[in-house]
């Protein structure tokens, strides 16, 4: 098992937790305020607690799986 075969079953699970991540965030909006309506919506708000939490894992998770697909790309070649 070589290090190419550790990093793929790597982005496999990281794959899985942000699959699971992304579920978990709340919904922030309806198709109907992508398209302009949502009358009173106009309020933004923070992220806060378990929000900001799946959020920024969202982000950091993205990062890594990028990393290591490309990773896998160099050694592969």
């Amino acid at each position: 098992m070589g290090i190419v075969d550790i990093l793929k079953i790597l982005v496999v699970g990281i794959s899985v937790l942000l699959i699971v991540v992304i579920v978990l965030q709340p919904k922030e909006g309806d198709a109907g305020t992508l398209f302009g309506g949502g009358f009173g919506d106009d309020v933004k708000r923070t992220k806060r607690g378990s929000e900001l939490f799946l959020h920024n894992a969202s982000i950091i998770l993205s990062v890594f799986w990028i990393a290591l697909s490309i990773a896998i790309m160099l050694l592969a070649s």
